[in-house]
């Protein structure tokens, strides 16, 4: 915020939620990040994750619905699922299939740039 940024995308949780920490506790800290920027002036967007699977079906929803769910709540507008075309697809992913390599940011950031657009 020193730097006094006109727009924050926060796309943060993903590690959290690999991890298994507590959604609240997620969701908090995701918050407090969200006020703090709007406090300074700084407009803020928010993209969404999802997990695999194998996390159980309760934790993956409240996980996942947990970006939406900041969104509302602090009236920012969300792109859903920052990993879109690129979440599962070897081709856009390092070797350990959780990481976009060169090709899967290229793919991000095609993605991401008229969600932003938009909102300037």
């Amino acid at each position: 915020l020193r730097e006094k940024p006109y727009l924050l995308i926060i796309e943060l949780g993903g590690n959290d939620g690999l991890r298994g920490i507590a959604v609240t506790a997620s969701k908090k800290n995701l918050g407090e990040a969200i006020k703090l920027a709007r406090e300074n002036g700084v407009r803020v967007l928010i993209t969404g994750m999802k997990l695999p699977a194998n996390y159980g079906e309760q934790y993956r929803r409240e996980f996942e619905t947990m970006f939406s769910q900041l969104a509302q709540e602090h009236k920012v507008p969300i792109m859903p699922f920052l990993l879109q075309d690129v979440g599962g697809k070897s081709q856009y992913n390092l070797p350990d299939g959780i990481h976009p390599n060169e090709q899967g940011h290229q793919k991000i950031a095609e993605n991401l740039l008229p969600f932003v657009e938009k909102q300037l």
